[in-house]
């Protein structure tokens, strides 16, 4: 046997995972003989939708160079399809990517079994109370026999070793497999892990955000904006990268911070120019640069394959969304048909603007001079507390929508 075929004899195929009881086993300062156990939620839990599963479909996908050369299967790219609640996107991964996130999920259900729990949300799971209990010490082992959750098998075998077309389509299957029982889960399905894998963030499925597009950690450099202050004549020399969570949507880039909350929002406009890449354009390794009226947005990603993948999606995304395209006049909104209303006056207007009020689902914007709160909106009036008076109907309306008023004095 030569020596490759000795290594490969060595080698288990899989690396098993086994799921977290429902109800966990005396161990270290985790028991089972308490009044409850603390099961950890992940982050996971506040994105998705409930009673929702997430599916997903892999194909593989070889790319040419001298590292396929040399190392051969080192540049193998997997394309996962995933949809979610209505939601489709796809995302592209290495192997290497399913080995971190298979460590951190065996961390993360250690972490769980020596008492070790995450800085996340928890959850009670009541337990029958000892003295209800006979013969205590075999119904924790019964237990932990009994409740214990399917294993999830991983396949461990480097990818140097996976090169037959029949071994590439064993191994596409099983982290397949892989990949649908861990989103079967529901404790691994919404681990932190497994979110930052799938692209998942708070802003992936929000109502009313738009569809979903690329999303990751990235590199932000401060500053950049075209009506700052003195100090954007010190950029880039002076400026500071941070780590952001950039989301892609299907008008607008935005990036979230750690904690998940919106940073900045920068728009698609008629100014946004081709996205820059390159040393020569950008002077920032496996950086891109992105261009709008307001703001000159410099990223940087770890490798030029990470940097060639956002700047696709950006220019797609970027090129049919209608706020990119020209307009008559150069105004800044597309041009839209049958949206707009001529009033002769203002009887027709403010019954229109009552209708408007009553039918609002989730905000109401008010900008005025000089507004009276007793407007009676609906003529003619019947009483002084019509229910069409202005006041009355914000008064209605605050119960169910957030209401906001911009007054000029």
């Amino acid at each position: 046997m030569d020596r490759q075929g000795s290594i490969l004899s060595t080698l288990s195929d899989f690396d098993i995972l086994d799921g977290v009881p429902d109800q966990h086993v005396e161990c270290g300062k985790v028991s089972a003989t308490g009044d409850g156990v603390v099961v950890p939620l992940g982050v996971g839990h506040e994105y998705l939708h409930p009673n929702r599963e997430i599916f997903v479909k892999i194909s593989v996908r070889e790319t040419h160079g001298f590292a396929a050369d040399v190392l051969p299967g080192s540049s193998r790219l997997y394309d996962i399809e995933c949809s979610h609640h209505g939601y489709k996107w796809r995302i592209v991964r290495k192997y290497s990517h399913f080995e971190e996130l298979h460590r951190s999920l065996r961390l993360y259900r250690a972490s769980l079994f020596i008492g070790v729990t995450p800085n996340t949300k928890t959850t009670t799971v009541s337990l029958p109370p000892k003295e209800k209990r006979a013969d205590a010490q075999p119904m924790r082992r019964k237990v932990g026999r009994v409740q214990r959750k399917v294993s999830l098998r991983f396949p461990n075998k480097p990818e140097i070793f996976i090169s037959s077309p029949t071994q590439v389509e064993r191994r596409r299957r099983r982290l397949e497999e892989y990949l649908n029982a861990v989103l079967k889960d529901p404790t691994y399905r919404t681990h932190e892990s497994t979110m930052r894998f799938l692209e998942i963030s708070k802003l992936s499925f929000a109502k009313n955000r738009g569809e979903k597009f690329h999303e990751g950690y990235i590199l932000k450099r401060s500053g950049g904006r075209k009506f700052s202050t003195l100090l954007s004549c010190f950029q880039p020399t002076a400026a500071v990268w941070n780590k952001r969570w950039l989301v892609l949507k299907d008008s607008y880039v935005c990036y979230l911070r750690h904690n998940q909350e919106i940073a900045d929002v920068m728009l698609f406009d008629q100014d946004f120019y081709e996205v820059k890449r390159g040393l020569a354009s950008t002077r920032i390794k496996h950086g891109l640069i992105i261009t709008n009226t307001v703001r000159e947005l410099a990223l940087k990603t770890t490798s030029h394959h990470k940097r060639d993948n956002w700047v696709l999606a950006i220019t797609q995304v970027a090129e049919s969304c209608e706020y990119t395209a020209p307009t008559p006049h150069a105004s800044f909104a597309p041009q839209r048909k049958e949206l707009a209303h001529w009033y002769v006056d203002a009887a027709s207007y403010f019954a229109d603007v009552a209708s408007a009020l009553e039918n609002a689902q989730e905000e109401i914007f008010i900008t005025d001079w000089w507004m009276s709160p007793e407007l009676f909106l609906r003529r003619p009036v019947v009483h002084m507390n019509d229910p069409s008076r202005l006041d009355k109907i914000l008064l209605r309306k605050a119960v169910v929508v957030c209401t906001f008023l911009l007054h000029f004095l």
